[in-house]
């Protein structure tokens, strides 16, 4: 990263801005003109590139995937997505899916895109009876988390219904955190929701499909994704709405 930041600054003359790195390189602050470090650069697009882009695009993966194991859902979807009087959904419309709400947030059980939150203890302190000492790394596994028998009946079972209203209200309110909890929340958890909900819901009011690739596991890595490419065939679909 850092050579590509050298070479993207030697060659930079203000006048073509071809990606977002260009567009930082050239921003300044506003009061006192200065321009980012090579690490704040770094520390810029990589935020962008974990957070706002790779875990949507493994959580509409894993989203797309599970429908195609599940064909009676995507057809209550796609039957909610028909609904709407035009083709493409937009901000408008998100009031009208509750149902693509609830499989994206089942998809986030499932397959949390951030799959473990690590912490460093602020204090000597006792956790569950475990002695916790300053400094320490406490690692939060939200994969297991989400799978817990006690909270999720049946947990490695894919149900939208889990999260139908009211639902919620009977979980204890930290048993379910795709995007962190607390104070330190991701700042993007709206937009990331809008965002998955308009997209999975233009993908199903214009095509239907089925997985090619018999078995998908996941492997945790940056974020939690297939551990190997998702093949699915497309098929065009007739909207049944106007």
């Amino acid at each position: 990263m850092y050579d590509l930041i050298g070479k993207r600054r030697k060659g930079a003359s203000g006048s073509e801005q071809r990606d977002l790195l260009d567009v930082l390189i050239a921003a300044s602050d506003d009061e006192s003109g200065r321009r980012m470090s090579d690490e704040q650069l770094r520390d810029e697009v990589m935020t962008v590139f974990i957070a706002g882009h790779e875990t949507t695009a493994v959580s509409l993966t894993w989203a797309l995937t599970l429908l195609a194991r599940h064909p009676e859902v995507m057809a209550r979807l796609q039957a909610e997505v028909d609904a709407l009087d035009h083709d493409l959904p937009g901000l408008e419309d998100i009031p009208k899916l509750p149902y693509t709400r609830q499989v994206i947030d089942e998809t986030l059980r499932l397959y949390p895109a951030v799959w473990a939150i690590p912490r460093t203890a602020a204090r000597d302190d006792v956790l569950g009876g475990y002695p916790i000492a300053k400094g320490s790394i406490i690692t939060v596994m939200v994969h297991e988390l989400h799978r817990q028998p006690d909270v999720w009946p049946d947990p490695n079972r894919f149900d939208p219904d889990r999260f139908a209203p009211g639902a919620a209200q009977a979980r204890q309110k930290t048993a379910y955190m795709p995007f962190g909890a607390g104070h330190r929340i991701c700042i993007g958890i709206h937009f990331a929701l809008l965002e998955l909900v308009i997209a999975l819901a233009a993908v199903a009011r214009r095509y239907s499909w089925r997985l090619v690739t018999p078995e998908v596991p996941s492997v945790g890595v940056s974020t939690l994704r297939p551990a190997r490419p998702v093949r699915l065939a497309l098929a065009a679909r007739r909207a049944t709405a106007p």
